[in-house]
């Protein structure tokens, strides 16, 4: 609900926001529940749809590498954004 209240807050206001210790980490921790579910959910998908075991173990292994990726980017700028970077 705190995020929803940032909608059209400008950038001051969202860095203030993430100053907290407590919103940076709330934030942080949604981040990785966001990306956990995401691969998850497209893994179901690939594993239901793609036939080949190797296409199907290739692209298992991409979208882990992508969540992971993500996920890092996403919780470095929230960590750089939190910390005046």
């Amino acid at each position: 609900f705190s995020c929803m209240a940032l909608a059209g807050s400008d950038y001051a206001e969202v860095r203030a926001w993430l100053a907290s210790p407590i919103s940076a980490s709330l934030m942080v921790l949604l981040v990785i529940s966001i990306t956990v579910h995401a691969r998850l959910g497209v893994q179901v998908v690939i594993e239901d749809y793609i036939h080949s075991e190797g296409l199907k173990l290739a692209s298992i292994i991409a979208v882990r590498f992508i969540a992971v990726f993500f996920g890092v980017a996403a919780t470095v700028a929230i960590l750089r954004i939190g910390f005046g970077g």
